[in-house]
């Protein structure tokens, strides 16, 4: 008879029977003993998100680590992300969330993400700001079916999934025009990305892309495809700015006027 695998959610640091007890109870939720061993390192977590001005309850401590582990018991069969378990605070949850050093949360109420594939960055968005209403956006229907079980099970009630495509759903009165923030990561060149988030965006709010080293050759794209074909006419879109977070990650931020 092989050997089965025990999936333990947990972070690595002491805690409480009563965080156990919440911690078993995910457990169960998602399926019992069975699954992949998954540890999220809260501690590492806490200290890359507090200088961002992001400050965890224990509670969504324990929904990170459960979302952890049920993305990589589903990933053995979904093909959902190819970060290993090892990278999945700094290169999935950090990575999402810096998304706080170029635009503003507090003053947004909504926001749709834009190819959202397995909930980047829309779960760890709607984990860390109940307050704000998430809408993920995809064209495969098993990832928007990953992310709405994640949803149920953690009871992130501010998060909602739409499947189609971003320049259909677009034209939509119910989503042109509708969300205070538009954002994208890893899903295009930014002289495609920009026709497909802009539009969902209100007056007064922006729309924002996570991009990584590439963005300099990428906005040298954009500007010449964005030059007016016509002399006198005015560029289609707006000039963005530019966040620089590392060496790896960039954001790029147009503001709707």
């Amino acid at each position: 008879m092989g050997s089965v695998d025990i999936w333990a959610v947990s972070c690595r640091r002491s805690i409480s029977v009563g965080e156990y007890r919440e911690v078993k109870g995910q457990r169960e939720r998602w399926g019992g003993e069975r699954g992949v061993m998954v540890q999220v390192d809260c501690s590492r977590l806490r200290e890359s998100l507090e200088p961002l001005g992001i400050f965890l309850s224990k509670e969504q401590e324990s929904q990170f680590s459960a979302f952890g582990a049920h993305l990589y018991e589903r990933n053995e069969t979904c093909n959902l992300t190819r970060i290993g378990r090892d990278e999945f605070v700094e290169k999935h949850l950090v990575d999402s969330l810096a998304l706080v050093q170029a635009v503003d949360l507090s003053r947004s109420s909504k926001l749709i993400d834009v190819g959202t594939g397995a909930g980047f960055p829309a779960i760890p968005l709607a984990i860390s700001f109940p307050s704000l209403s998430v809408t993920a956006l995809d064209a495969t229907r098993k990832k928007l079916d990953f992310i709405e079980e994640v949803a149920q099970r953690l009871g992130l009630t501010n998060l909602r999934v739409i499947h189609g495509r971003a320049e259909e759903i677009q034209r939509k009165p119910e989503h042109r025009a509708r969300y205070d923030i538009a954002v994208a990561r890893a899903v295009a060149p930014l002289y495609r990305l920009a026709p497909w988030l802009l539009p969902f965006v209100a007056r007064g709010g922006v729309a924002a892309a996570l991009k990584g080293s590439s963005v300099v050759a990428e906005l040298d794209e954009y500007r010449q495809k964005n030059t007016p074909k016509k002399e006198g006419r005015s560029m289609r879109w707006p000039e963005p700015t530019v966040t620089t977070i590392s060496a790896a990650r960039t954001i790029v931020v147009w503001r709707i006027g």
